[in-house]
């Protein structure tokens, strides 16, 4: 539920030419979690019988209360929009206002999508929904079972594992960034996505049918920079052409269909798994979500999906 109104509430603070940059950065966090997560996570899990609580149950404590107080920090200290900006001078403020309505007049002339009923009949948030299902066939998959992957790969212990398994996470972080950043000065979404999720098609077939642990780790890491690279872009797509309570509706429709993906990946490839000797036929799945999600990306031609820059401040 905080990632549609997350994205919703960047759109209302930066221009559509720089949006891409600032939600890398904060799906950046997506990967850093796991990184910093992982060794904590563990540590928790061993607190068994202290307080009469399980591991589990602390993890599920421990992690959840900073989650809380943070839903309770924004919503008394956050600024809802610019115009209610104290910390902003009151020629940035204009300028940033101007802007913004410029963009939504614009998408409004030009076929945009802007009620809550409109945004369940665009057939262009249940492409984009089918897309996000492919790209959370990967995320959640990847996530899930990379520690297994590595470690029949490799050979090394879960302590190992979970360290080397902290690489193509780290990896993905600057590529999502960089990436981003460069999607932003180029004004080009369609091609950033597509070419990412090309990437990170190759990337896992690769490293799952490879012998060498250390080639497979390189290819791990490609896939993963590839995959998580898309994902920031991905969303300034949709907000091309969703405007008022379709931005919101339109958000959440398609964050759910990646939930869905994101439920069937993990089973499928566990499935997989447990049908097959190794993860290679498991990898091949996730690269032929990849390279669907890529399809899709291609042959989803909006009008819009290359952004020009506004006039600066």
């Amino acid at each position: 539920g905080f990632v549609p109104a997350l994205l919703v509430y960047v759109n209302q603070w930066y221009p559509a030419r720089d949006r891409a940059g600032p939600v890398a950065k904060i799906w950046s966090a997506t990967a850093i979690s796991i990184v910093v997560g992982a060794p904590i996570s563990g540590l928790l899990l061993s607190m068994n019988g202290i307080a009469g609580l399980t591991g589990w149950q602390w993890m599920f404590v421990m992690e959840g209360v900073p989650a809380i107080l943070l839903g309770v920090f924004l919503f008394l200290f956050i600024t809802d929009r610019p115009e209610h900006a104290t910390w902003l001078t009151a020629e940035q403020r204009d300028w940033l206002l101007a802007t913004l309505a410029a963009e939504e007049a614009e998408k409004r002339r030009s076929a945009s999508t802007d009620s809550f009923a409109s945004a369940f009949r665009d057939p262009r948030v249940w492409v984009l929904g089918f897309m996000y299902a492919c790209l959370g066939f990967g995320f959640f998959g990847v996530t899930l079972w990379l520690p297994q992957v590595i470690k029949q790969l490799s050979g090394l212990s879960n302590l190992q594992t979970s360290l080397v398994t902290t690489i193509p996470f780290l990896c993905a972080v600057v590529a999502m960034i960089v990436v981003g950043r460069h999607s932003d000065r180029t004004g080009e979404r369609r091609w950033h996505v597509a070419g990412g999720a090309a990437v990170a098609a190759l990337g896992f077939a690769v490293s799952g049918n490879i012998g060498d642990p250390l080639l497979a780790l390189l290819a791990i890491s490609v896939g993963a920079m590839g995959l998580w690279s898309v994902i920031a872009i991905f969303w300034q797509i949709p907000a091309m052409f969703l405007t008022g309570a379709a931005a919101a509706v339109g958000v959440a429709i398609i964050n759910s269909c990646g939930n869905i993906g994101g439920f069937l990946g993990p089973y499928v490839i566990g499935w997989i798994r447990g049908q097959t000797p190794g993860f290679g036929t498991a990898m091949l799945a996730v690269a032929a979500a990849m390279l669907i999600a890529a399809g899709t990306a291609l042959v989803f031609r909006e009008r819009g999906t290359r952004v020009t820059a506004p006039a600066t401040l």
